[in-house]
């Protein structure tokens, strides 16, 4: 119990320092969105203390119509992944570890950072599964035989 420290050894710093990535879009778009919350608030107020009853309906109507568009322009237009680097702006990003969803390396100008994230990469590359599974220290599942009954295990 008495032992003391007397020394204490930290890591050696990182080569580079990490990249923060630049956000999608700008901070100074969300300006609307108080006067927007505010909109809202006020219409749904008029709605219930004077508004028509048909009203109602059209109102929900344009909620789950935007839901449905949302949803149908996410099915038809998927997302792409971005491997433009965020130092030099080039394509060349590459994951730093084949069995990992961190860490990204650039081929152009030699960034190497293991904090950003390469979860969206390795997505595009393949299974994600077996990466996760021996992340979390677990087994990945056997592959698939095509003579399975089909159904869940009871």
């Amino acid at each position: 119990m008495s032992e003391r420290i007397t020394k204490i050894t930290l890591a050696p710093p990182p080569e580079q320092p990490p990249v923060q990535p630049v956000p999608a879009i700008s901070p100074l778009a969300s300006w609307f969105l108080p006067p927007l919350f505010l909109a809202s608030a006020a219409a749904g107020v008029a709605l219930v203390l004077h508004g028509p009853d048909a009203l109602f309906g059209w109102a929900m109507g344009a909620v789950f119509g935007t839901g449905l568009a949302w949803l149908a322009v996410s099915i038809l237009f998927p997302p792409t992944i971005d491997r433009r680097c965020p130092r030099c702006g080039e394509e060349g990003v590459e994951r730093l570890d084949r069995q990992a969803t961190h860490g990204i390396h650039c081929t152009r100008c030699g960034l190497r950072d293991e904090t950003i994230s390469s979860f969206l990469l390795a997505e595009e590359e393949g299974s994600l599964e077996e990466i996760v599974m021996v992340e979390r220290g677990r087994q990945p599942r056997p592959a698939a035989s095509g003579g399975g009954s089909g159904g869940a295990a009871r």
